[in-house]
């Protein structure tokens, strides 16, 4: 059976990465992994010892492990042959580690359509899987595609 692997952020585009997955796994008569990383908080070691600190990211994993489940559920739900994981560090690194030990066929990614300037400063995610990845990577753009409809002609004779 092959695995697709779907990197998930809860972004709007994650939608439309579940479709597409789920689509895939179908047509392959694969299985999906869901995987999202989380990325624990960095902080100066002023702030190091923050109150609650550990509370809220405790929270946010809590979550972040509940809305996996939601998409899990709903993919099992169409039939699909699913399961999910949730990484704490680095996403590239990881999502590429995953695809790794599951052998996966496929990632299936987002692209949010940042501008180069925020790729430069903050880095891109889906660039850094699609340079280091040794399956096939789909990236879902950050926009639909929709079909132009023809306009009237406003000629006038």
């Amino acid at each position: 059976m092959k695995t697709i692997i779907a990197a998930v952020d809860f972004s709007p585009i994650t939608e439309r990465i579940l479709a597409h997955a789920a689509t895939l796994a179908r047509a392959v008569h694969g299985r999906v992994v869901l995987v999202t990383a989380l990325i624990p908080p960095v902080l100066p070691k002023e702030f190091a010892a923050a109150p609650n600190l550990g509370r809220v990211f405790i929270g946010t994993e809590k979550t972040v492990r509940r809305k996996l489940a939601a998409l899990q559920q709903r993919l099992e739900n169409e039939a699909v042959p699913t399961s999910s994981i949730l990484l704490q560090g680095e996403p590239v690194r990881l999502i590429i580690e995953k695809a790794s030990a599951a052998r996966a066929s496929y990632i299936v990614i987002g692209s949010h359509g940042h501008s180069a300037f925020f790729d430069l400063v903050v880095g891109s995610t889906t660039h850094g899987v699609l340079k280091r990845a040794s399956c096939a990577v789909v990236v879902i753009p950050a926009r639909e595609n929709r079909p132009v409809r023809a306009r009237r002609s406003s000629a006038r004779a």
